[in-house]
Protein backbone atom coordinates (compact mmCIF):
# COMPACT_ATOMS: atom_id res chain seq x y z
CA UNK A 1 0.00 0.00 0.00
CA UNK A 2 2.84 2.37 0.50
CA UNK A 3 4.17 1.93 -2.62
CA UNK A 4 0.72 1.70 -4.41
CA UNK A 5 1.39 -1.56 -4.63
CA UNK A 6 5.11 -0.67 -6.07
CA UNK A 7 3.79 1.03 -8.58
CA UNK A 8 6.09 2.52 -11.80
CA UNK A 9 4.86 5.96 -10.84
CA UNK A 10 7.20 5.46 -7.51
CA UNK A 11 10.18 3.94 -8.89
CA UNK A 12 13.03 6.13 -8.33
CA UNK A 13 15.46 3.90 -9.47
CA UNK A 14 17.16 0.65 -9.92
CA UNK A 15 20.81 -0.43 -9.27
CA UNK A 16 22.71 -4.36 -8.73
CA UNK A 17 20.52 -4.31 -5.16
CA UNK A 18 17.21 -4.35 -6.31
CA UNK A 19 14.36 -1.45 -7.09
CA UNK A 20 14.21 1.61 -4.76
CA UNK A 21 10.48 3.15 -4.25
CA UNK A 22 8.84 6.42 -2.76
CA UNK A 23 6.41 5.80 -0.66
CA UNK A 24 3.87 6.94 2.11
CA UNK A 25 4.29 5.02 5.47
CA UNK A 26 2.22 6.27 8.84
CA UNK A 27 2.31 9.35 7.15
CA UNK A 28 5.85 9.80 6.64
CA UNK A 29 7.86 9.67 3.61
CA UNK A 30 10.11 6.93 3.12
CA UNK A 31 12.14 5.21 1.11
CA UNK A 32 11.86 1.68 0.58
CA UNK A 33 13.95 -0.45 -1.75
CA UNK A 34 12.91 -4.17 -3.00
CA UNK A 35 16.03 -6.09 -2.60
CA UNK A 36 16.59 -9.09 -5.32
CA UNK A 37 16.69 -12.88 -3.75
CA UNK A 38 20.35 -13.04 -2.92
CA UNK A 39 21.43 -15.94 -1.06
CA UNK A 40 21.16 -15.69 2.49
CA UNK A 41 25.08 -15.10 3.03
CA UNK A 42 24.37 -12.22 1.09
CA UNK A 43 22.08 -10.62 2.75
CA UNK A 44 23.12 -11.13 6.21
CA UNK A 45 26.57 -9.71 5.28
CA UNK A 46 24.37 -6.74 3.72
CA UNK A 47 22.44 -6.51 6.99
CA UNK A 48 25.63 -6.44 8.95
CA UNK A 49 27.09 -3.67 7.06
CA UNK A 50 24.21 -1.81 7.38
CA UNK A 51 23.86 -1.76 11.62
CA UNK A 52 27.75 -0.93 11.21
CA UNK A 53 27.65 2.16 9.36
CA UNK A 54 26.15 5.01 11.15
CA UNK A 55 26.74 8.77 8.95
CA UNK A 56 25.59 12.00 9.15
CA UNK A 57 24.84 12.11 5.44
CA UNK A 58 23.40 8.95 4.86
CA UNK A 59 20.00 7.84 5.37
CA UNK A 60 18.89 5.96 8.81
CA UNK A 61 17.43 1.93 7.65
CA UNK A 62 14.29 2.86 10.03
CA UNK A 63 12.68 -1.06 8.59
CA UNK A 64 12.56 -3.98 7.36
CA UNK A 65 10.54 -7.39 6.14
CA UNK A 66 12.05 -10.60 5.05
CA UNK A 67 8.82 -12.87 3.98
CA UNK A 68 8.75 -15.29 1.74
CA UNK A 69 9.48 -13.26 -1.48
CA UNK A 70 9.53 -10.38 0.03
CA UNK A 71 12.56 -8.56 0.96
CA UNK A 72 12.56 -4.81 1.71
CA UNK A 73 14.47 -2.37 3.47
CA UNK A 74 12.49 0.71 4.88
CA UNK A 75 14.48 4.50 5.02
CA UNK A 76 14.58 7.72 6.03
CA UNK A 77 13.42 10.15 2.73
CA UNK A 78 15.85 12.80 3.08
CA UNK A 79 13.00 15.25 2.33
CA UNK A 80 14.41 15.74 -1.26
CA UNK A 81 17.50 18.17 -0.46
CA UNK A 82 19.68 17.76 -3.24
CA UNK A 83 23.28 18.99 -1.66
CA UNK A 84 22.76 16.19 2.47
CA UNK A 85 22.32 13.55 -1.07
CA UNK A 86 24.76 14.96 -3.29
CA UNK A 87 27.06 14.75 -0.22
CA UNK A 88 25.50 11.17 0.57
CA UNK A 89 26.18 10.09 -3.24
CA UNK A 90 30.10 11.43 -2.95
CA UNK A 91 30.14 9.60 0.75
CA UNK A 92 28.96 6.03 -1.22
CA UNK A 93 31.02 6.26 -3.85
CA UNK A 94 33.85 6.88 -1.69
CA UNK A 95 32.94 3.54 -0.12
CA UNK A 96 33.31 1.74 -3.47
CA UNK A 97 36.25 3.03 -4.47
CA UNK A 98 37.90 1.66 -1.06
CA UNK A 99 36.33 -1.98 -2.31
CA UNK A 100 38.19 -1.60 -5.70
CA UNK A 101 40.98 -0.55 -4.55
CA UNK A 102 41.39 -3.42 -1.36
CA UNK A 103 39.68 -5.81 -3.05
CA UNK A 104 37.67 -6.21 0.00
CA UNK A 105 33.85 -6.25 1.17
CA UNK A 106 32.55 -3.62 3.18
CA UNK A 107 32.73 -5.59 6.32
CA UNK A 108 36.17 -7.00 6.85
CA UNK A 109 35.18 -9.16 9.87
CA UNK A 110 33.24 -9.06 12.63
CA UNK A 111 33.91 -5.67 14.27
CA UNK A 112 34.88 -3.71 11.59
CA UNK A 113 34.19 -1.81 8.41
CA UNK A 114 36.19 -1.24 5.65
CA UNK A 115 35.94 2.49 6.69
CA UNK A 116 38.04 1.59 9.87
CA UNK A 117 40.22 -0.89 8.22
CA UNK A 118 41.45 1.37 6.09
CA UNK A 119 41.94 4.32 8.24
CA UNK A 120 45.67 3.31 8.76
CA UNK A 121 46.67 1.93 5.35
CA UNK A 122 45.53 4.99 3.54
CA UNK A 123 47.26 7.39 6.38
CA UNK A 124 50.46 5.19 5.17
CA UNK A 125 49.82 5.09 1.44
CA UNK A 126 49.13 8.49 0.97
CA UNK A 127 52.16 9.38 3.32
CA UNK A 128 54.90 7.36 2.36
CA UNK A 129 53.29 5.83 -1.40
CA UNK A 130 53.30 2.13 0.40
CA UNK A 131 50.54 0.36 -0.70
CA UNK A 132 51.36 -3.02 0.39
CA UNK A 133 48.66 -3.13 3.16
CA UNK A 134 46.02 -1.38 1.64
CA UNK A 135 46.01 -2.43 -2.34
CA UNK A 136 44.26 -5.95 -3.38
CA UNK A 137 47.27 -8.17 -3.47
CA UNK A 138 46.10 -9.54 -6.57
CA UNK A 139 46.55 -6.96 -8.63
CA UNK A 140 50.04 -7.66 -9.66
CA UNK A 141 50.73 -4.48 -11.82
CA UNK A 142 49.00 -0.94 -11.33
CA UNK A 143 50.35 2.84 -12.01
CA UNK A 144 51.32 4.32 -8.71
CA UNK A 145 49.76 7.77 -9.94
CA UNK A 146 46.70 6.27 -10.81
CA UNK A 147 46.33 4.42 -7.26
CA UNK A 148 47.22 7.55 -5.77
CA UNK A 149 44.58 9.46 -7.36
CA UNK A 150 41.56 6.64 -6.13
CA UNK A 151 43.05 6.62 -2.92
CA UNK A 152 43.05 10.46 -2.32
CA UNK A 153 39.00 10.38 -4.02
CA UNK A 154 38.02 7.63 -1.36
CA UNK A 155 39.70 9.18 0.91
CA UNK A 156 38.29 12.56 0.79
CA UNK A 157 34.98 11.09 -0.29
CA UNK A 158 34.52 8.73 3.43
CA UNK A 159 36.62 10.38 6.31
CA UNK A 160 36.14 14.52 5.86
CA UNK A 161 33.45 15.77 7.67
CA UNK A 162 30.87 16.81 4.78
CA UNK A 163 31.51 20.31 4.83
CA UNK A 164 34.72 19.81 3.29
CA UNK A 165 34.19 16.41 1.08
CA UNK A 166 34.45 17.55 -2.59
CA UNK A 167 31.90 17.58 -5.09
CA UNK A 168 31.64 14.66 -7.42
CA UNK A 169 32.59 17.05 -10.23
CA UNK A 170 35.78 17.09 -8.83
CA UNK A 171 36.25 13.76 -8.07
CA UNK A 172 35.53 12.81 -11.86
CA UNK A 173 38.59 15.41 -12.97
CA UNK A 174 40.57 13.74 -10.19
CA UNK A 175 40.18 10.42 -11.45
CA UNK A 176 40.14 11.05 -15.06
CA UNK A 177 43.83 13.17 -14.41
CA UNK A 178 42.52 16.40 -15.66
CA UNK A 179 43.43 17.58 -12.34
CA UNK A 180 45.79 16.71 -9.24
CA UNK A 181 44.88 14.56 -6.58
CA UNK A 182 45.98 17.43 -4.33
CA UNK A 183 42.99 19.73 -4.79
CA UNK A 184 40.87 16.92 -3.32
CA UNK A 185 43.49 15.57 -0.29
CA UNK A 186 45.73 17.86 1.12
CA UNK A 187 49.04 17.67 3.46
CA UNK A 188 46.82 19.01 6.19
CA UNK A 189 43.97 16.90 5.62
CA UNK A 190 45.97 14.12 7.32
CA UNK A 191 43.51 14.94 10.24
CA UNK A 192 40.95 13.66 9.44
CA UNK A 193 42.24 10.38 9.68
CA UNK A 194 42.79 10.37 13.54
CA UNK A 195 38.88 11.75 14.24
Amino acid sequence: MATNNFSVANLLGEDAFGQTYRATLDGEYVVIKLLRITSSENTLQEMNYLGFVRHPNLVKVIGHCSDRFNRLLVSEHGNGRRGGSEKADVYSFGVILLELITGRGRSVDQRRTILRWAKDRIGQALDNSEFTDLVDSRLQEYDEDEMLRMISCAAASVYKSSRFRPKMRQIVQVLEGSMPWSIVWRENDKTFLTE
